[in-house]
């Protein structure tokens, strides 16, 4: 069981889209009600948005009469995210290790296979049940069973929830790109759980909940290792 490299800090995928687009989509009201969220936190416009699609961002203070109420933004949000790069669909993304798979609720939306030692996305589905349909997926598909019963490769689950069916497709393609960007040649990223750290006793903050990358973008301090 080796370490990995750190990941060399880069630009995110979802803030270069969200900075990007953000301006062009949302109206002069809901502009300023995110500009107003960014003074109350200290953070920028496109953090705000990356916080309220995450769910961090949960106080949005109630408009006054004329401006837009805190559902409105959030419909708007969805709007900018249909037919686009979806902001509440990356955000929303998951990771469970394959064994803890029990975690992943009965809903719609997509998920993909993934395991390190293979570098790459071994399955993905999209589904209106997807822990049901994963289930059966571990049952019929070879290459899912090979992951059950292999003890040198450790595997996750990228899963997302979607209600909006037109989503769907993009969702799943977010799924695999992200699978695609997580794991390179130049360095060894695990994508973790608080169980699975904690097991190995790399964990700083044990009680943390399910996270994404270990780096500066993400507020969990937890060294990356390749097991």
């Amino acid at each position: 069981m080796t370490k990995g490299k750190k990941r060399e800090r880069g630009e995110p995928v979802l803030r270069n889209e969200v900075k990007r687009q953000v301006n062009m989509t949302l109206t002069p009201t809901a502009i300023q009600q995110l500009d107003n969220l960014a003074r109350q936190y200290g953070v920028s416009r496109s953090e705000v948005v990356e916080g309220i699609a995450r769910g961090e961002i949960r106080d949005i203070p109630h408009a006054e009469a004329g401006e837009l109420k805190p559902d409105e933004v959030g419909n708007e949000l969805d709007s900018y995210a249909e037919g686009r790069y979806s902001v509440e669909i990356s955000a929303h993304l998951q990771t469970v290790p394959l064994r803890c798979r029990e975690r992943i609720p009965s809903c719609q939306g997509a998920y993909a296979v993934f395991a390190l030692d293979w570098q790459g996305v071994v399955y993905s589905c999209i589904s209106k049940d997807i822990k049901a349909d994963l289930e059966a997926d571990l049952q019929s598909k070879p290459e899912l069973q090979e992951l059950l019963v292999s003890p040198d490769v450790y595997a996750w689950i990228v899963w997302g929830r979607c209600s909006n069916k037109s989503l769907l497709g993009n969702m799943q393609q977010n799924v695999i790109q992200l699978c695609k960007e997580w794991l390179t040649d130049e360095t060894s990223i695990v994508i973790y759980d608080s169980e699975y750290d904690c097991e190995l006793g790399w964990c700083e903050q044990p009680d943390c909940s399910l996270g994404f990358l270990p780096t500066e973008d993400f507020p969990h301090s937890v060294k990356a290792v390749n097991p």
